[in-house]
């Protein structure tokens, strides 16, 4: 484990399905920026946004075989210059994990990161001010891919500082890296995320990708319950 992996057991694999017992929702906000289009690093075959989908679609897959399915749920936030598509939360059981998870397959455009992070807080708020949450220990994890770009840095890290003052949220961001190019994004996501020694990861490839989200909602889940959950 890298030191900037969350330092969580993952998920439990292969035991049997046991009942809800907290509410972890993930918010999958996923740039559609036309330079996520663009050859991801470290593969020949896949962009950005095609590794962020098959990295999402194994997320899931993942989380519905785990003996703690029933606590996990999802929403998603495809953006660019503007939310193009926004997927309400659902218990992970009920998504369908072959679909396409590709954000362009709504459209490309400009970045604004701030778009879809508001979309997502508003997600977050929405799933954390549920009735049920008062059931049950809840939490959200806005997991934030894209390769840094931004028009609007500032309103974004305002935007960022605002969100990180619920307790009850954290910020995961996934810098995916360009192929062949340096970029300043990674020290964007680094401010945005809510720690940048748990909570951040430069990727190249899904796998990678896949681990780190999973194991930020796993570190999440930890903060929300305790170091034994």
């Amino acid at each position: 484990m890298t030191p900037h992996e969350p330092q969580a057991e993952p998920m439990i694999i292969g035991r049997p399905t046991e009942s809800r017992s907290f509410r972890q929702q993930g918010v999958a906000t996923l740039d559609a920026s036309g330079s996520m289009t663009e050859s991801a690093a470290g593969t020949a075959r896949q962009t950005k946004a095609a590794a962020a989908g098959t990295a999402l679609s194994e997320l899931i897959g993942r989380l519905k075989v785990s003996a703690r399915c029933q606590n996990f749920f999802m929403a998603e936030v495809d953006f660019h210059d503007r939310v193009a598509h926004a997927a309400p939360t659902r218990p992970v059981v009920d998504i369908d994990d072959f679909d396409s998870f590709d954000p362009t397959r709504f459209g490309t455009g400009g970045t604004a990161i701030a778009c879809g992070l508001e979309r997502a807080h508003q997600l977050a708020l929405d799933f954390l001010n549920d009735p049920a949450a008062a059931e049950l220990p809840s939490s959200s994890v806005i997991l934030l891919l894209t390769d840094g770009e931004d028009f609007q840095p500032e309103r974004t890290i305002a935007l960022a500082d605002k969100i990180r003052e619920d307790p009850r949220i954290t910020i995961a961001a996934a810098f995916f890296a360009t192929k062949g190019r340096t970029s300043n994004g990674a020290d964007h996501l680094k401010r945005i995320c809510s720690d940048p020694s748990r909570f951040y990861k430069t990727v190249y490839d899904g796998e990678t990708l896949r681990k780190f989200f999973e194991a930020s909602m796993t570190a999440a889940t930890q903060i929300t319950l305790g170091p034994g959950a």
